[in-house]
């Protein structure tokens, strides 16, 4: 594995871990199956698979524990462990909106909500990344001091849509965390159904 890609997926560990000093990662297996899909594969400290919500947090890894590496012993990209939600006292919840790209048809507009969400990330300066799809996909974290009323998932028209991780109501998983592209800090928002409305987000 390159030094780059190491370097980029560690960067991006870190700025997480900074911002929240009790997050947990594991590692990501990656590879392609025959029919092109990627398969990401969290790995336990000890290489093992399957990162779940009833995993110790000693069989994953600390921010400290990322600082001291310089490879991933096992996989290749550190990943963010969401299986449950990580509440900071006076900043709120950890969340990732993952912007999910991988269906929209060739040559089609990105979707206004997508557009909007990436302006407010830019005149922010919010935490984003691009995802590994290699898509367009995007991952932006930030806290939400209050998120009451969110749904795991809004599709959009066009084969997009978008995925927020990080809440009880939340798909359970491990986000990888590539550093590609990485800019910006992680924000706080008051209140997130708000926000997703101000997006153009509604159920």
């Amino acid at each position: 594995m390159s030094t780059t890609v190491f370097t980029q997926t560690q960067a991006m560990a870190l700025k997480i871990g900074n911002a929240a000093a009790q997050a947990l990662f594991c590692t990501f297996r990656v590879y392609k199956e025959p029919d092109g899909d990627l398969k990401k594969i969290p790995l336990k400290r000890d290489g093992t698979s399957g990162v779940k919500a009833i995993t110790p947090s000693h069989a994953l890894f600390t921010p400290d524990d990322v600082w001291g590496m310089e490879a991933i012993q096992h996989g290749q990209y550190f990943g963010l462990n969401m299986n449950r939600p990580l509440f900071v006292e006076g900043r709120g919840y950890l969340v990732c909106i993952d912007v999910d790209m991988k269906h929209k048809p060739e040559g089609d507009k990105t979707h206004q909500v997508i557009q909007k969400l990436g302006t407010w990330v830019q005149e922010n300066d919010v935490l984003t990344e691009k995802s590994i799809s290699g898509k367009g996909g995007r991952h932006v974290f930030f806290y939400a001091k209050n998120a009451d009323n969110i749904l795991r998932k809004y599709p959009l028209a066009l084969g997009q849509e978008i995925e927020i991780f990080g809440l009880d109501s939340s798909d359970k998983k491990s986000v990888l965390l590539t550093g590609e592209a990485m800019k910006g800090e992680v924000v706080e928002v008051d209140n997130l159904e708000t926000f997703l409305i101000e997006l153009g987000i509604t159920k």
